[in-house]
């Protein structure tokens, strides 16, 4: 049984009104649905309520993600992520989810290609532009970002579009964090 329901309204935590429309898909982390708010279409990403001490600060992670100094404060690493917009509030403040960019329908995530369910089944050429498309995406490490999280349905592929339009951003990325280590402190002495 979905969350929330169908005609709920829940404030972004900037007071902006938007209503659930419909479910779309659960996973994981929590479930999707789309929303309107002021007549354009969004969807929203809702967490589960947490269950464990690990869960509630993967949540507060994820929150703190949302702070004027988080990642998701700043502009996407590449255009081809679907980022967040701002955070959609929990009314009874268990939980919280995001809006971020609704994908096109005709999207299906990488998972169905290699279940062999995509249809219609993507020609060679699609293929080869979303494997390079792929590839160019893990540029992000070069900017320091940690990519902590990947999951195959969050890569979603258009056969119709020539190749991937975009991550799944928070999906991908549980927390977007700086890495601020040095890997040579832990390599040993060279001889």
């Amino acid at each position: 049984m979905p969350m929330l329901k169908i005609g709920q309204r829940l404030n972004t935590r900037e007071g902006t009104m938007v209503q659930v429309e419909r479910f779309l898909a659960a996973g994981g982390q929590g479930e999707v649905y789309e929303v309107t708010s002021a007549g354009r279409h969004y969807a929203l990403k809702w967490y589960f309520y947490p269950t464990t001490a690990e869960q509630t600060t993967q949540l507060e992670e994820m929150k703190n993600a949302f702070s004027l100094e988080g990642p998701f404060s700043q502009a996407p690493p590449d255009s081809r992520f679907l980022w967040p917009i701002t955070m959609v509030n929990d009314p009874r403040n268990r939980t919280f989810g995001y809006l971020m960019p609704l994908l096109p329908r005709e999207y299906q995530g990488l998972e169905r290609l290699v279940l062999g369910k995509m249809r219609p089944v993507p020609n060679f050429y699609i293929l080869c532009t979303a494997a390079i498309q792929l590839a160019q995406s893990f540029k992000t490490y070069t900017h320091g970002d940690c990519v902590t999280k990947i999951s195959i349905s969050a890569v979603p592929l258009s056969t119709q579009r020539m190749g991937m339009l975009s991550f799944v951003t928070a999906t991908m990325f549980a927390t977007t964090k700086r890495l601020e280590t040095s890997y040579s402190s832990s390599l040993p002495p060279q001889s």
